[in-house]
């Protein structure tokens, strides 16, 4: 191919240039520059990559007396993975590329990001101490990685308490509760409304639901549960299949599911067990005319690494994948790493080894930098932090709620005291802040009003937590910290005689984010605007501090913001008792 042929002609080039550099010592640059650009004058279709073979052999000679004349600044960054799985050396492979590309591009950057690799071997269980082993000998400053949901709800938790950016491959839905957890995968939980909607189309009302026995594989069931429900679409039977399941086992439960009348299955599994399932599926004539098979992107992404066979037998199959626009950028990338990785065992990078790339690019990048033009996401307005970056007005609701689980319905005078009660709390919690304490309710009253009940609450950052500790006389046993949406749901389903609890306090827009995920079952059943809500923060003195705000009055008034979160939140509730808690 053309292509090819231009290549290999523009490293020999490279390579000639070196050799002569080598052989007669200094070479002037100028010289070298004007040879590469004769030859390559009418190739007319180079790329970045192309550019950056000139520019290694242009700059190199600059670029090593640079090394020899400054001093950078290393930053040690961490990188956790099953670095024995095709997946994880791949990923490891770009993000090597990745911090090479960049500093190759800006070899006048004053830091430079040194890798640190920790290893999981494929046990989750491992990436905790990778990753303390990481902070206490090399001192990182960032962690990426983390690539199942049980090592990213690790992680998250210690780059809360060790306050560094942890950099996130999973795919599953990221609380946003944990500031320094970021996810560079998209949510797979954004595909389920699309599967739900191609079942819709093709009327296929039952469906059977093939899921993987791990905490992701149990927390997307739920997830997709509750969106097939939103489309009356009926999950009619749920199967749970081991991580290591044998041929035996894998054979009994496809039978079992031959036997039943629902004929159309969505697989969510990891591709290994999927590959195995579908095989086995084929040789009990389930993927022959009358069945149905959607495939989620857990397995579809990696459906290049699939063997012969196994891409046989999905012929038929509707699947759901990540989608990368093809480009020069990418088609360069991927030649110039399987130049670099001839005995890697796969010859396509995956979509993590792709984000992770980016990512890494990204981080290079805010390193040299250094800082911030604004900071958006779940930022909630304290006066604390008003002495150190500007915040614009709110955008979201203010204050606090109380949700609780509809069938309460809160009829009875207890669980109707209990939550007016709770209410006070949270009006004492801020009086308490401001030392301003009345003696609405005292921490007496609250136990004996409060007495059998238990209330959950959000642990991080919380301040219904700061000031339940700091009140030493109150039977803190009662209150249950939980941390996601699932425990959430789970907690106020089982209620307090059952080890759960008969009502959560959160703010408001984290209660919204619940019901979106929950619409039914679950309500808030009081509110109160005692916090200032979420906004964006600018560096002191930011003349778009008061530029954003103006507009956020703007978007307030004429609707567009109401609109917005009915639109992405569908959420609408009232109730005696109930008040619009948005800034006015």
């Amino acid at each position: 191919m053309t292509f090819g042929r231009t290549r290999r002609n523009l490293s020999q080039i490279c390579n000639e240039a070196e050799n002569r550099r080598l052989e007669k010592g200094e070479k002037r640059s100028t010289e070298v520059e004007k040879n590469l650009k004769e030859t390559t004058k009418d190739d007319e279709g180079r790329s970045l990559m192309h550019s950056k073979c000139l520019m290694k052999c242009f700059y190199g000679q600059l670029h090593s007396k640079a090394q020899e004349d400054e001093s950078y600044k290393e930053i040690p960054v961490g990188v956790i993975l099953d670095m024995g799985s095709w997946v994880g050396k791949t990923v490891h492979s770009c993000i090597t590329m990745a911090v090479s590309d960049f500093y190759m591009v800006n070899s006048h950057y004053k830091t430079r990001i040194v890798l640190h690799d920790g290893n999981t071997h494929g046990e989750p269980l491992h990436a905790l101490p990778a990753a303390f082993d990481l902070l206490e000998k090399t001192k990182v400053q960032a962690i990426i990685g983390s690539d199942s949901t049980s090592e990213a709800k690790f992680l998250a938790i210690l780059g809360d308490e060790a306050r560094i950016p942890i950099l996130s491959l999973s795919p599953a839905p990221s609380s946003n509760k944990h500031p320094y957890f970021l996810q560079i995968t998209p949510d797979e939980t954004t595909q389920f409304k699309g599967i739900a909607a191609t079942a819709e189309f093709f009327g296929w009302k039952d469906l059977i639901l093939i899921y993987e026995d791990t905490d992701n594989g149990r927390e997307m069931a739920t997830f997709m549960t509750n969106t097939f429900r939103e489309k009356s679409i009926s999950i009619t039977y749920s199967s749970l299949v081991p991580t290591s399941a044998s041929n035996e086992l894998v054979q009994e439960e496809l039978h079992k599911l031959s036997t039943m009348q629902t004929k159309a299955f969505v697989l969510h599994t990891s591709p290994s067990l999927a590959s195995f399932i579908l095989l086995n599926a084929k040789d009990q004539g389930m993927m022959d005319e009358g069945y149905r098979w959607i495939i989620t992107s857990k397995t579809m992404d990696f459906m290049s690494y699939m063997d012969g066979e196994v891409m046989e037998s999905m012929q038929g199959v509707v699947g759901f994948k990540s989608y990368i626009p093809q480009s020069r950028d990418l088609e360069e990338f991927t030649l110039k790493w399987r130049e670099e990785y001839p005995l890697m065992e796969v010859k396509d990078i995956n979509t993590y080894g792709i984000w992770a790339h980016d990512a890494v690019s990204a981080l290079a990048k805010a390193v040299e930098k250094q800082e911030f033009d604004v900071a958006i996401g779940d930022i909630s307005i304290t006066s604390n932090r008003s002495q150190y970056v500007d915040f614009t007005l709110p955008y979201t609701d203010l204050g606090l709620g109380i949700l609780s689980r509809n069938a309460e319905k809160l009829q009875s005078n207890l669980p109707r005291f209990v939550v007016i009660v709770w209410l006070f709390v949270v009006l004492i919690l801020v009086s308490s802040y401001t030392a301003t304490l009345s003696s609405l309710l005292t921490v007496e009253q609250i136990k004996l009003a409060s007495k059998g009940s238990s209330i959950g609450y959000y642990p991080n950052g919380s301040p219904m937590h700061g000031f339940m500790v700091r009140k030493s006389d109150f039977d803190v046993t009662r209150l249950k910290p939980y941390s996601t949406a699932e425990e959430y749901a789970d907690a106020l389903s089982r209620g307090s005689k059952k080890g759960g609890v008969d009502a959560i306090v959160d703010e408001i827009p984290y209660i919204k984010e619940f019901l979106m995920q929950y619409p039914s079952g679950y309500s808030m059943v009081a509110s109160e605007a005692i916090t200032s809500g979420f906004g964006f923060a600018f560096p002191q003195g930011s003349p778009l501090a008061p530029e954003i705000s103006r507009q956020i009055t703007r978007l307030r008034e004429d609707g567009t913001l109401r609109m917005l979160e009915d639109k992405w939140f569908n959420y609408q509730q009232s109730g005696p008792g109930l008040k619009d808690s948005a800034p006015k």
